[in-house]
C-alpha cells in the first residue's frame, strides 16, 4: 500500500483539526469564510461524527457493526443495513 500525503503551500485562512478513525488519521483544514472558531469546530465535530458513524458500521473489528453482522449471517438470512453499508 502507498503513503498519500499531500501538501498546500497556502493554508493561511484555514484551521486544521485532526482525527483519528478507521486506523488513520483525517486532517481537515476548513476555511472560515466567516465563521467564527465556535462554528468551524462545530463543522469539524459533525464531520468527525460522520466518520465514526462510518466506522462503527462498516468495521470488521467491531462486533457491532453491520458488517460484522453480515459476515456472521447464516445462508438465506435476511437483513437490514443502512444505505451507507449498501452501497
Amino acid at each position: 500500500m502507498s503513503d498519500l500525503s499531500l501538501q498546500f503551500d497556502r493554508l493561511e485562512g484555514f484551521t486544521r483539526f485532526e482525527h483519528a478513525a478507521m486506523a488513520t488519521s483525517f486532517v481537515l483544514h476548513l476555511r472560515s469564510n466567516g465563521l467564527d472558531a465556535a462554528q468551524l469546530r462545530s463543522a469539524a465535530g459533525e464531520a468527525t461524527r460522520l466518520l465514526d458513524e462510518l466506522e462503527s458500521r462498516l468495521s470488521f473489528y467491531r462486533e457491532t457493526s453491520e458488517v460484522t453482522r453480515i459476515n456472521r449471517a447464516a445462508p438465506g438470512e435476511v437483513l437490514r443495513g443502512s444505505e451507507a453499508t449498501l452501497i
